[in-house]
């Protein structure tokens, strides 16, 4: 019995409890409302605060830079200029600078003083052997066209001086073949001097007994210094020709000159050299006019 009485008491004070609340609760004031409901907003603006200041100080998300194998780069040292290296510079500048004292092989002057030498020397050695400057009658001619004469190969210019200019296109054809790297100065001094070698044999006593009694020139007794010098130098005008000539008319040159002499003289450059080394009968009769 006092269970279920004890139940009631409870129920009826619950009920008391629940209506007369509403007269106890009195109508809420604003401002409390108000401070009430703003903690929650400051805690939110606070929140955002927060999580904007986490954002801003975590580092960006970069993509992983790939590895890439860098190769060593060697650096080589400078270098040093030594002393002698500078001193090697000096001295080569100091001989570029400085007047050359030697010989210099290239200058196409020394070559044309060495030719002029060797023919100077020709007429010095042909006075040293006997032979007479000029012509023995006294004159010195231009030009003497007599072959059979004893004044052949005495004057400036004769039948024999075409047989030089030959000389000269088969000189400058033979030393430009052997020397092939020289100017063409230093060929005209080789030219020169083989000249006056041969003017020199020439003139020798067996060589002239030699022309003397295989060749038409029964007169000959060997040339005057001045025939001999002239002689050279009509080989230089040879020399000269194939240098400025085409192959083609060099050759026509010299075919030209051996028929013309063969014409007017009966004798040539080939034919004398023939006489000379091999001679033969009836080309010496042909030639003395039989």
């Amino acid at each position: 019995m006092r269970k279920y009485g004890g139940g009631r008491k409870r129920k009826h004070k619950q009920k008391h409890a629940a209506g007369s609340a509403p007269d106890r609760v009195s109508a809420p004031d604003p401002a409390q409302a108000q401070q009430r409901a703003a903690p929650p907003r400051a805690s939110a603006q606070s929140a955002a605060v927060a999580r904007a200041a986490t954002v801003k100080a975590a580092p960006p998300k970069t993509a992983a830079a790939k590895p890439t194998s860098v190769k060593p780069v060697s650096i080589a040292p400078k270098a040093s200029v030594t002393p002698s290296r500078v001193d090697a510079r000096r001295a080569t500048a100091a001989s570029i600078a400085a007047p050359r004292t030697g010989l210099d092989l290239t200058d196409g002057r020394l070559w044309l003083l060495a030719a002029l030498g060797f023919i100077l020397l020709q007429a010095i050695v042909l006075h040293l052997m006997g032979h007479v400057a000029i012509c023995k009658c006294g004159t010195v001619k231009l030009w003497h066209g007599v072959v059979q004469s004893s004044e052949n190969s005495q004057h400036l210019t004769d039948w024999y001086t075409f047989s030089h200019v030959l000389h000269g296109l088969l000189f400058y054809a033979f030393f430009t073949w052997v020397m092939p790297r020289a100017s063409w100065p230093a060929r005209l001094a080789a030219a020169v001097a083989l000249e006056a070698g041969w003017e020199i044999v020439e003139n020798t006593d067996f060589v002239i007994n030699r022309y003397r009694t295989a060749t038409v020139s029964l007169d000959y007794y060997g040339d005057s210094i001045v025939n001999s010098v002239m002689d050279n130098v009509a080989m230089i005008a040879g020399f000269l020709l194939a240098r400025v000539l085409p192959v083609a008319a060099s050759a026509l040159l010299f075919v030209g000159l051996e028929l013309f002499m063969l014409w007017a003289i009966r004798d040539n450059l080939t034919l004398n050299v023939l006489m000379l080394l091999w001679p033969v009968e009836d080309i010496a009769k042909w030639q003395a006019g039989g």
